[in-house]
């Protein structure tokens, strides 16, 4: 074989690795399929302990890789799933209905007297119930790992959104839409549950909140429409960041309190930043296609634009990628490796 000849074939092999790396992104290993979606199921998707959970009306069944699955039966109208390490907390949204669950096992259960708004529980079984109150905006009850309530509270001038227990116990996050005039405005308040005391109380204007959440530190972190704000817990500022005149779209916050924000892009794409848990960017990925959904852990950062599976590290650099035949819906990030990709009427399950 000439040099000519043995260069031609060099440059078709080459060209052949780089047509299976494009249509592979590695050595991705990807699963027939875990889970087999029922027709007219509305399922919900979550990860726990390296496994997927789908939630439904009939209650949450846990999915191993392997694909052996563990049925918890707790069936709602309008199921809404909540989870803090081994905790487990399923209420039915409108209803009165919630119950608490440690690990697989049902720890405590709560009725309401009126409809449940929104409900939380924390790492070691405390529950917050937000619901329906006569005469008020609304009433926020705080149960211990019993399920009986330590702590209520009748909102009159705010509406809530979203609240959290700090990891003690101690602590008390609340963030509502309170409307001054013609002014709304998002409200903040950090509450001492030991002393049953306001010990923070702010608003910010012209803004919107989506949720709050305390991290690890109990740093408590409040997403809203136009930024992301860290309160300490004396109630003080710890950090902030704005979006300026980005778009956001969706966002993914992680245990440790770091946060991934999906923005609207100029070219029907997205952009993704990544911010540390002071707050900080650290890192950003920028899309070719429309990401239609995605998922974020402490290591991972994972998107789809409805056929690739692509996961990054947290300063926006690509780890891999992988084409799927099926359109992908949501994905479920399950650790720092594997994602399940809902695809059609199956789930399938990619390893890194």
């Amino acid at each position: 074989m000439n040099k000519k000849t043995m260069l031609t074939v060099l440059i078709a092999v080459a060209a052949v690795i780089v047509a299976l790396i494009f249509a592979f992104g590695g050595k991705q290993q990807v699963t027939d399929k875990i889970y087999e979606i029922i027709p007219g199921q509305q399922n919900h998707y979550f990860s726990s302990n390296g496994q997927l959970l789908v939630v439904n009306q009939e209650g949450i069944t846990q999915v191993s890789l392997s694909g052996e699955q563990t049925k918890i039966e707790n069936p709602f109208a309008n199921p809404v799933y909540r989870q803090d390490k081994n905790y487990k907390l399923l209420y039915d949204q409108g209803g009165t209905d919630l119950t608490v669950f440690r690990g697989n096992k049902k720890e405590y259960t709560i009725e309401t007297d009126l409809p449940i708004i929104t409900a939380k529980t924390n790492a070691v079984g405390y529950t917050a119930v937000a619901t329906l109150e006569t005469g008020y905006k609304g009433k926020l009850v705080v149960y211990d790992n019993s399920g009986l309530d330590v702590y209520k509270w009748q909102m009159g001038n705010s509406y809530i959104v979203d609240m959290d227990i700090s990891s003690d116990c101690k602590r008390l996050a609340v963030a509502s839409v309170v409307t001054t005039g013609k002014t709304t405005g998002c409200r903040l308040v950090m509450i001492n549950l030991d002393k049953a005391e306001i010990i923070m109380d702010s608003t910010l204007e012209n803004t919107l909140p989506m949720s709050v959440d305390f991290a690890k530190n109990n740093i408590a972190v409040t997403v809203t429409d136009n930024g992301v704000y860290a309160i300490d817990r004396a109630g003080k500022d710890k950090w902030n960041y704005r979006y300026d005149d980005k778009i956001l779209e969706s966002y993914k916050l992680c245990e440790n309190g770091a946060t991934v924000m999906k923005f609207a892009g100029a070219s029907n794409n997205n952009i993704i930043e990544m911010y540390n848990n002071h707050g900080k960017k650290c890192g950003e990925y920028v899309s070719n296609n429309e990401i239609i959904a995605m998922d974020a852990n402490e290591k991972t950062v994972a998107v789809t634009d409805g056929h690739y599976v692509t996961v990054a590290n947290w300063k926006g650099e690509s780890k891999g990628f992988v084409k799927l035949e099926n359109d992908i819906r949501k994905i479920v990030l399950l650790d720092k490796d594997t994602v399940c990709a809902i695809c059609g009427s199956i789930v399938r399950a990619v390893k890194f």
